[in-house]
Order: structure tokens, then C-alpha cells, then sequence
């Protein structure tokens, strides 16, 4: 199953290849089911 990593930065949903970082900032780990996932973390600071 395919990883990816997303993270809020100004509003905006940023995405990673799995083992990637965003300035070593804390980032959510989802997994793409069969079905279309939408998640939205929003980051303080």
C-alpha cells in the first residue's frame, strides 16, 4: 500500500513521498485505502 506524508503549510496541504520530511516539522502519516481519503491536520505555528 502506498504512503504518503501531508502537512498544513499556510493554509495549504503539502505532500511527500514516504520518508520525507518538511524541515524535520512534524508531519501525518496516511495510507491511500481503495477509496479516496481527504485529510486535513492543521499545524499550529
Amino acid at each position: 500500500m502506498k504512503e504518503l506524508r501531508v502537512r498544513c503549510s499556510a493554509g495549504a496541504l503539502r505532500l511527500a513521498a514516504d520518508g520525507e520530511t518538511f524541515d524535520g516539522r512534524d508531519v501525518v502519516l496516511i495510507r491511500l485505502a481503495p477509496e479516496p481519503l481527504a485529510v486535513y491536520s492543521p499545524v499550529a505555528g
